[in-house]
């Protein structure tokens, strides 16, 4: 299982804890990479991330000065 799809899985269905694990475990930088670089690809292979969850952790990111990783 790639970091992108657990990343995603996460940021989706986990709990803010299950967030803060991921973080430690990763890094801020690392999840970041991971979530830009799903949502940045093309319409057919877009991770399935909601809406919603794009637009709140593209303004985590944003706030803490890891949005710029493409």
């Amino acid at each position: 299982i790639s970091n992108e799809q657990i990343v995603e899985t996460i940021l989706n269905y986990g709990t803010l804890d299950d967030f803060y694990l991921l973080i430690e475990i990763f890094g801020l930088k690392k999840v970041a990479e991971a979530f830009y670089c799903s949502i940045n690809k093309s319409n057919r292979a877009r991770g399935n991330y909601h809406k919603s969850i794009i637009n709140f952790f593209d303004l985590v990111f944003r706030r803490y000065g890891v949005s710029d990783i493409k």
